[in-house]
């Protein structure tokens, strides 16, 4: 499992994607609006929260960010 985002000032977008074969499959996703957190490790926290059970047994092995600014 990867965990991908799209980090910036107005939006911070995750997903989850499985890679079976060279294939990237999305998941899970969701979008937060930054000004309702304080800092990204809140928004990590809580997108681990309602990620998890769409992990199954998988672990993320994978992460790729990109930050704005």
């Amino acid at each position: 499992m990867i965990l991908a985002g799209d980090v910036g000032g107005t939006k911070c977008n995750l997903a989850l994607l499985s890679e079976r074969g060279g294939r990237l499959t999305p998941i899970f996703k969701q979008r937060f609006r930054s000004k309702d957190f304080a800092k990204f490790d809140l928004i990590a926290k809580e997108f681990s929260r309602i990620a998890a059970s769409h992990l199954g047994d998988e672990k993320i092995r994978a992460a790729g960010f990109g930050i704005a600014g």
